[in-house]
């Protein structure tokens, strides 16, 4: 089967990019042939999976607003012309069967409290537009961002599925002796411990997180920021 994933930027760092290599891998370990679009590949960025090729769709000379735009339209023409089995987007463009929904502007604008008022915004938002209602299906990063497409684009429940981001289990483990870890990390061993790992606390949810340990003053768990 051919299957084309399709991302901005290909670099080190970043959730999505991490998403995009372990997908790429697991593709690959079950014999797709994987291809890769993507705007650009970041000086140091890592080596793609063995048997993983990737196609460069430059934005060209577009304002720096306007580039994911740019960039949008050509994976639209490219994917008309090339017909792979299967297509999914980890952001914002058209043409393909399926796109990663980690986040939504209009959902964003709404948690701080503000309305759409630059070009910015209204840029992010028609991309949000375009993605959702163009793609075949969508995978919401979570319940809370399933309601949001449902109520804030008007996307059927029928064409969004919950897809929690994948763990690595290669990289991550849990340690052979998880006594001793939590002894040298002074965790008290009869307490829940749960690390949040975040570069944008707010914007990743962290108000929330806090409410809810709030509320379990009383119970044996511990939040770590």
């Amino acid at each position: 089967m051919e299957i084309v994933l399709i991302h901005y930027r290909i670099l080190q760092k970043g959730g999505l990019e991490t998403r995009l290599f372990n997908y790429a891998a697991e593709f690959r370990r079950r014999g797709h042939h994987l291809h890769i679009l993507c705007a650009k590949i970041a000086p140091g960025a890592p080596a793609l999976p063995a048997g993983v090729t990737a196609t460069r769709l430059s934005p060209g000379l577009a304002p720096k607003p306007f580039r994911r735009l740019a960039f949008a339209r050509k994976v639209a023409r490219h994917l008309h012309h090339h017909r792979p089995d299967w297509s999914l987007s980890m952001g914002r463009t058209t043409g393909q069967d399926a796109v990663l929904a980690p986040a939504n502007h209009a959902g964003f604008l709404r948690a701080l409290g503000r309305r759409p008022r630059t070009v910015s915004d209204l840029l992010q938002h028609r991309l949000d537009q375009q993605a959702f209602q163009q793609s075949r299906h969508i995978f919401a990063a979570s319940r809370m961002m399933r309601d949001e497409l449902m109520e804030l684009y008007g996307v059927s429940s029928d064409r969004i599925s919950s897809l929690p981001p994948p763990v690595d289990p290669a990289r991550f483990q849990p340690p052979a002796d998880r006594v001793a870890l939590r002894a040298q990390l002074g965790l008290a061993p009869e307490r829940r411990a749960f690390l949040f790992v975040s570069t944008s606390h707010y914007r990743k949810g962290l108000d929330r997180l806090l409410a809810v340990f709030q509320a379990l003053q009383d119970q044996p768990v511990d939040l770590y920021v």
